[in-house]
Parts: structure tokens; C-alpha cells; sequence
């Protein structure tokens, strides 16, 4: 078969420009700009003030652990249901999540926190917890009533929504990855994007403060058993002494990122914990150490966690001890960073300015801490951002995950008038385009491209079509195609898996001329190559192989990819791949997925869900003229059938 006919036989990506569309400062309608004064002033009136007030110390003083906050959820859905807003329950054990509005799209969630901490309250007040040993020592208490209150400020609102606002009251924050769990659950199926924040005493009320980009680093933790053989501190040379190799341990790992980070890349290992021994003359048997790690990227944080476990196990070796790690990632990963969008962060600047004045909205350094809102981040936009409640006419306010930490109950109105603000005002800035208006700007941000292996050339090193310089060893046959990538401007490379429903070559890596991807393997009939600059390419490709006229399938491939590139987090999911035509293989992970089908001669297109696709089957595909398209996150990837060798939808 010639190139020219197995071209015609290729799909065509194109990605679209984003479904979400914002307005900056200098655009802003007058309506727009009035909304969150409007809303602020609405979230002060005392009566709205008292009742989130009230709220907050009833959950304050029966703090809960996470995935433990049934009195909590209960308190929440009793206030819903006054409001006559309609929500889900149970979601990830005890979350919650109300629905306001239309009831149809598009879509933006606000979210709050509801677990407490494992820390004996040292604040003498008359709604002290009531629960010894639990607290709620981070705000989450404030964040369930400032969500609440954003609630009832949309309620009385809700002739203005343009679309419907999701309220997440989500568990289990702190460690248990409860973000996380709803995510799986599908908490953000259809949603466009989700506002988080989180109180501070660093910041004077009435001010807000946050940044475009990596804002909280990623993180995880370890602990490690080193195992020697105990016994008398004065012939040491009949034991073998852990605490000796945990020291050297602590030495070296704490070496780990003077030494092997990039200077650029801020990364921390820390050991906090040390543990071993219980008399000053007694060598133990076995010392037990824990600590954490943290990076604004994600690969940083799988390089950390590999190196972290060698350390620790070969210095133990080095003296002659045994060591075990557990990573607690499981069924919790590692967290990642937490990355704000750059066009909500245009919408927060205005957002927050025309309610606090641009004076009142701060830029901040981003900080080693962490967050597991950065979940939702890799599934769809999302901001995060920290609202200030220090007042200087009174004492200074303590430090979070402290005994005496208290919250300024004088911020509850600012953090639900912001919540709502945003959601109403990204509804009525949302602009849905299910197909662009010019060719020429689908290409803007993201280019790929796709190469061919001349197959009928045959022979172990066959040329590539479209880059005849390239050379494909084939070394064996594999069910999958591992991937190494590199994106122009980044010096790291990221491994991912790409499975196939076929067979495929293995081959020696490919330099494609002119850009820095490199691929270690190819398909067999067909190289696929990323080219170009990505901004927040995040989403499922629609990939079809065909070997000739023996066989044609449709797959969805999820790639993964995590790199910084341009203070943008690229990140793209490797999964299973689902067989299109026919039917999509039933598969929870696909829920993200919004496909769409329509017709050549109408342009339209309709939804259908992930697990219902169906492409005539009694029909040649190549004939049928349909079209299906993923849409995930802010870029839809259009799938072109063509009827004939000349034609396609354009």
C-alpha cells in the first residue's frame, strides 16, 4: 500500500480552543463588576453573618477525623435542606455535594474541607472542642460555614446563574486524600472548573492572596524500620547497630537534594522522626525514622520517593542492617503540587479586586506545604487561594496544626461573598464552543504530529515517512508502546506506558529532527510524535490504528505525562485503552470522558456517554460520516472520519 493511501486512512487531532472563555480586567462588563460587591454586601448582613458564625462553633466543638465527619455532613445536609438545595449523599464516605441552578451546563464546583486534626485544643473559649484529643486546628470549620454561606448568598441568587454551581464538602483533607476519592467517584464528571481556599494568619483580613502557576508543592511521606541485632553499649562489636545506620541514613538523605536536585526545582526531604532504643546502655534491636518529601513537580517526587527507598536501604546494608520503607501511598498516592490556572487566576484578579479593591489582592511566593485540592487540578482547572484574617488591633493569630490556633470569625463573609462571586461570574463568562469558528486557531497552543513506518519497505530498520532521516530497529514484539518524551525548553524526560488492543514493535529510541521529543519505541504500522510548545494539554487522545486492510480499531489512550514547561504543569493520564467501535469497554476511569458524535452535513453534535459510544457498526467507518471528539478539560480533540480520500468535515 502507497503512503499517500495509508495517509488517508490516519485520523486528523485537532485541539480546539478552550471551552471556558474569560474576560480580563479591561473587559469586564459593568453587571460583572457589580456582582461581587453586590454579593459581599449581601454576605455582611447580620442575620447571614450570625447564622455562619453559628454554624462554625457548632462544628468546632465536635471536631471529626477524616472520613469520620458524619455529625458534621448530618449538620450540613440539615442546612441544605432549609435552603431547598438538592445534593448527593454519601459521596467518599461522608462527603456531600449540593447542586445550585439551572441543573444543566456548564458546570463549576467551590469546595470545602470538613475534617478536624488529632490535637488537644489550648484555647480557653466558651465553644472549645468537646472531643479530647481532636480540633480543628487548619479552619476547615470556617470553610464548611463560609461554603454554606456561599450557598445561601447563590440561593437568593440564583435567577443570576447561568449554569449550575457544584458544592463539594469534601472529607478527609488532611492525609487521607479524601479529594482523591471523590475524584474516582466522579464528583467533577462535567465540571468546568472548582475554586478551593483556606484561612491564614499571615494575611490581614480583607485581603486575599495566591498566584498563576505551582502554588503548594507536592508531597509524601515515609517511614523506615532499620533492623539490626540488639545488645550491651559496651562490646558493640557483637552487635549490629541501627541506630548507627539510621543516622548515616538521616545523613544521606538529607543530601539528597544539595546534591542531586536541580537548583531550579525547589525540593525538601525532611526526617522528623526518630525512634529507637529506651535505655543509654542497651544497643536496640531495630530504629524507626520517618519523614517527608516534597517538590513543585511531580516527577521530582517519583525521583524522590526511588532514590529516598536506595538511600535507605543501602546505607542499612552498608552496616550490615536490613531495612523496610512503606511510602503510604496506597490507596492514597503521592499528593501532587498544586497548580492554579492561569485564565482563572485572570478571573480571580478581577473577581476579588472589584469586591476588595486591587490593593486588597496580594501575589504570594509559593510554599512547600501541600494540598490534596491539587487532585482536582490534574482532572480539570482549578484555583486555590488564601484568605487573610489577621487583624492588626488585636493579637497575633497562631500558626495552623497548632493547639492554639483560632480562627477571626470577622472573615466568615468575605470567604462565602468569594466563593460565590466566582462561581456566578465564571458561569456567566462561560462560553461553550463545540467547534471552532477558524481552522487556524486550533493549532495555537498545542501541534502534533504523526509518523508513518513504511512497513512495505520492510527489513529491521525501515524508514519513517514524513522524516525519512528517522531509523526503527525493531527488536521483538510487545503488547504496549513505553514512551519517553521531552518537551522543548524542559531537560527532564518522562517515561509513560501507551497500550494498544494490537501487537506492536519494539524498536531502538527515535531523535525526530527539529524538536526534543524522543520515542524508545514505535508502533508497528506507525510512529505517533508530540511536537511543539503544550499549555495545559491536559486530556485523552483519540488515537485510530489501522495495519492495512487486515484489521481497523479506535482506541482512547490516556498518556502521562507530568512536566513544567513555561510555569504551566503539563499533565496527561496514561489508562487502559477502550475499544470505540462497537461499544467502549465499560471502565469507571473513563467517566471523565465527554465524547460527541454528529454528522458531516449538520455540524452538529450531541453527547453520548463514555460507556454508550456506538459507531455504526454495519458500516465501513471510513464511510460512516460521523465524527466523534473527546472533550476533557479546556481542549476538545476532534476525531475526523473522511468519506472519501479529498473530503472531511471542513
Amino acid at each position: 500500500m502507497g503512503f499517500s493511501k495509508l495517509v488517508s486512512l490516519v485520523l486528523i487531532f485537532h485541539l480546539l480552543n478552550p471551552t471556558v472563555v474569560f474576560g480580563s480586567s479591561s473587559s469586564s462588563s459593568d453587571g460583572l463588576s457589580e456582582i461581587p460587591k453586590k454579593f459581599l454586601d449581601f454576605a455582611k448582613r447580620k442575620e447571614l453573618v450570625d447564622w455562619m458564625v453559628g454554624i462554625r462553633r457548632k462544628i468546632h466543638e465536635n471536631p471529626e477525623l477524616g472520613y469520620e465527619e458524619f455529625e458534621t455532613s448530618k449538620l450540613i445536609r440539615s442546612e441544605l435542606d432549609k435552603l431547598g438545595i438538592p445534593y448527593n449523599y454519601p459521596v467518599s464516605v461522608t462527603g456531600v455535594v449540593g447542586f445550585v441552578g439551572t441543573g444543566k451546563p456548564p458546570f463549576v464546583a467551590i469546595r470545602a474541607d470538613m475534617d478536624a486534626l488529632p490535637i488537644q485544643e489550648d484555647v480557653d473559649w466558651k465553644h472549645k472542642s468537646k472531643i479530647p484529643g481532636k480540633m480543628h486546628a487548619c479552619g476547615h470549620d470556617a470553610h464548611v460555614s463560609m461554603l454554606l454561606g456561599a450557598a445561601k448568598i447563590l440561593k437568593e441568587h440564583i435567577e443570576e446563574l447561568k449554569g449550575t454551581v457544584v458544592l463539594v464538602f469534601q472529607p478527609a483533607e488532611e492525609g487521607g486524600g479524601g479529594a482523591k476519592k471523590m475524584l474516582d467517584e466522579g464528583v467533577l464528571d462535567n465540571v468546568d472548573a472548582i475554586f478551593g481556599l483556606h484561612v491564614t494568619h499571615e494575611n490581614p483580613i480583607g485581603t486575599v492572596a495566591s498566584k498563576p502557576g505551582p502554588l503548594l508543592a507536592g508531597s509524601g511521606i515515609f517511614n523506615a524500620v532499620i533492623s539490626g541485632r540488639g545488645g550491651h553499649a559496651a562490646i558493640p562489636q557483637h552487635s549490629i547497630d541501627p541506630i548507627l545506620a539510621a543516622s548515616n541514613v538521616i545523613v544521606s538523605l538529607h543530601q539528597l537534594v544539595s546534591r542531586e536536585a536541580d537548583p531550579l526545582d525547589s525540593q525538601v526531604v525532611t526526617v522528623a522522626k526518630f525512634q529507637g532504643g529506651s535505655a543509654f546502655n542497651v544497643i536496640p534491636d531495630s530504629v524507626t525514622i520517618g519523614g517527608t518529601f516534597r517538590a513543585f513537580l511531580k516527577s521530582s517526587l517519583v525521583q524522590l520517593k526511588q532514590r529516598i527507598e536506595e538511600v535507605i536501604k543501602g546505607q542499612a546494608a552498608v552496616q550490615r542492617c536490613n531495612a523496610t520503607i512503606d511510602f503510604h501511598d496506597k490507596p492514597v498516592p503521592l499528593f501532587p503540587p498544586t497548580v492554579n490556572d492561569e485564565d482563572l487566576h485572570e478571573l480571580f484578579l478581577n473577581v476579588a479586586g472589584n469586591m476588595l479593591g486591587n490593593d486588597k489582592v496580594q501575589d504570594m511566593k509559593p510554599l512547600m506545604g501541600s494540598e490534596d485540592f491539587a487532585f482536582y487540578q490534574e482532572a480539570i482547572p482549578g484555583y486555590f487561594f488564601f484568605l487573610g484574617m489577621q487583624d492588626e488591633s488585636r493579637p497575633k493569630l497562631r500558626s495552623v496544626h497548632t493547639p492554639h490556633f483560632t480562627i477571626n470569625e470577622d472573615v466568615l463573609h468575605y470567604g462565602a461573598a468569594l466563593h460565590a462571586s466566582l462561581a456566578t461570574t465564571l458561569l456567566l463568562n462561560a462560553e461553550e464552543k463545540l467547534v471552532p469558528d477558524q481552522a487556524g486557531d486550533q493549532l495555537k497552543e498545542t501541534n502534533m504530529s504523526v509518523y508513518f513506518h513504511d512497513y512495505s519497505s520492510g527489513g529491521p530498520n525501515s524508514t519513517v515517512r514524513a522524516a525519512p532521516q528517522l531509523r526503527i530497529g525493531p527488536v521483538g514484539r510487545s503488547r504496549g508502546i513505553f514512551v519517553t518524551a521531552s518537551l522543548d525548553g524542559v531537560s527532564t524526560y518522562v517515561s509513560l506506558s501507551i497500550l494498544f488492543t494490537n501487537e506492536a514493535y519494539n524498536s531502538s529510541t527515535i531523535q525526530i529532527q527539529g524538536t526534543s521529543i524522543q520515542f524508545t519505541t514505535v508502533r508497528e504500522y506507525g510512529v505517533v510524535s508530540w511536537t511543539g510548545k503544550f499549555r495545559y494539554a491536559h486530556g485523552f487522545v483519540i488515537f485510530e490504528t489501522s495495519s492495512f486492510d487486515r484489521f481497523t480499531s479506535y482506541a482512547i489512550i490516556r498518556c502521562d505525562i507530568s512536566v513544567y514547561h513555561y510555569k504551566h504543569m503539563v499533565n496527561l493520564h496514561t489508562d487502559k485503552v477502550a475499544r470505540i467501535l462497537g461499544k467502549v469497554e465499560s471502565n469507571d476511569r473513563f467517566s471523565r470522558i465527554a465524547l460527541y458524535q454528529g454528522d458531516q452535513s449538520s455540524k452538529k453534535v450531541r453527547k453520548i456517554p463514555a460507556a454508550a459510544a456506538n459507531v455504526n457498526e454495519s458500516k465501513d467507518p471510513f464511510k460512516d460520516p460521523t465524527l466523534l471528539c473527546c472533550a476533557f478539560k479546556k481542549h476538545r480533540i476532534y476525531l475526523f472520519r473522511y468519506t472519501n480520500l479529498q473530503q472531511d468535515f471542513y
